[in-house]
């Protein structure tokens, strides 16, 4: 069925186990006339919140939406509903941060808001993203039972996950690995897990 596959062996309780599951990751298709919001983090109001830059935006008929004269700041994007899409990831950290005198590109990885799901971003103790972790994220009871590999922004997305508690393991060459168990009871959990 043209899925990637990774295997490896772990030593796991003192047994030599073999484990194969299926790999994926984003794919790119520009998206026409979606509606967003940008907002950035500067204020001019406190009570109720008043962000200096708020702005719907739209892209255009090749999926782009260009903006300019964006002051310095940290800017988050928020997908309309009514787009039936939620966001997955990006090619950069989010916040997107624009310094001065700088322009920046960013992709935005969409998908259909098919239900729960989970954002995991992998961190050294000095706070570094761990681009090429393995991100495992199973529960024998849901018969769920994925790996994705961080991006260069130490991100794995996992999507369409039922309202249960999952066990989750985090390998990276040169780290220990770390376990612990997600509980997924809302639309989007995101979370950030650091490496020693």
């Amino acid at each position: 069925n043209n899925k990637l596959v990774i295997s490896w062996q772990d030593d796991i309780m003192g047994n030599e186990n073999i484990y194969v599951s299926s790999f994926s990751s984003p794919v790119r298709i520009n998206l026409a006339n979606i509606d967003f919001n940008l907002h950035g983090e500067k204020r001019i109001g406190e009570d109720p919140v008043i962000y200096k830059y708020n702005a719907n935006h739209f892209t255009d008929g090749s999926g782009e939406a260009i903006l300019s004269n964006m002051e310095w700041d940290a800017y988050h994007f928020d997908i309309a509903s009514s787009t039936g899409l939620v966001l997955l990831t990006s090619d950069m950290t989010l916040p997107l941060t624009v310094n001065p005198n700088e322009n920046s590109n960013i992709i935005l990885y969409l998908q259909s808001n098919t239900g729960n799901s989970y954002l995991a971003i992998i961190k050294n103790q000095d706070m570094e993203l761990i681009q090429d972790a393995l991100v495992h994220l199973y529960s024998a009871g849901e018969s769920y039972d994925q790996i994705i590999a961080t991006n260069s922004y130490g991100q794995a997305f996992f999507i369409s996950l039922s309202n249960s508690v999952y066990d989750l393991e985090i390998s990276a060459d040169g780290y220990i690995m770390a376990t612990s168990t997600v509980n997924i009871n809302e639309e989007i959990i995101e979370e950030t897990i650091l490496l020693q």
